[in-house]
């Protein structure tokens, strides 16, 4: 009777590990998305998230950074360069430096140069 109850209990157990392994290998369903605008002068896009700036022109190109409706730096990117920005980075610097922000806040990225264009990917 020991016997039976002993291989009911070992065969109850292989088989939770073998669905806890099986759901542990599974791959995830939830995709990385990003979305994409590109910007020219004079033109701005909003991000809530990280982002990377492209420029895949032959010019330089200068852009003004904010955080919600502050003004937060102003940057340049080389041509065939890119720049990965991390918002909550972001956020958490300006509100040390004493600056108007929440951190619920998002990033727009004003292009200020006269000529080249940006490529933004803003990650989600």
């Amino acid at each position: 009777m020991k016997t039976k109850r002993m291989g009911f209990i070992l065969m109850a157990v292989c088989l939770l590990l073998g669905w806890a392994v099986g759901t542990a290998a599974a791959p995830p369903t939830e995709e990385i998305s990003t979305e994409e605008w590109i910007l020219t002068p004079g033109t701005a896009a909003s991000c809530p998230h990280d982002f990377i700036l492209e420029n895949a022109d032959t010019e330089a190109v200068e852009l003004q950074l904010m955080l919600g409706n502050e003004p937060f730096m102003i940057d340049r990117i080389e041509p065939k360069d890119a720049k990965a920005y991390g918002l909550h980075h972001s956020l958490s610097e300006a509100m040390t430096e004493g600056r108007d922000v929440d951190k619920d806040d998002w990033a727009t990225v004003l292009h200020t140069g006269e000529q080249g264009s940006l490529r933004m990917y803003c990650m989600q």
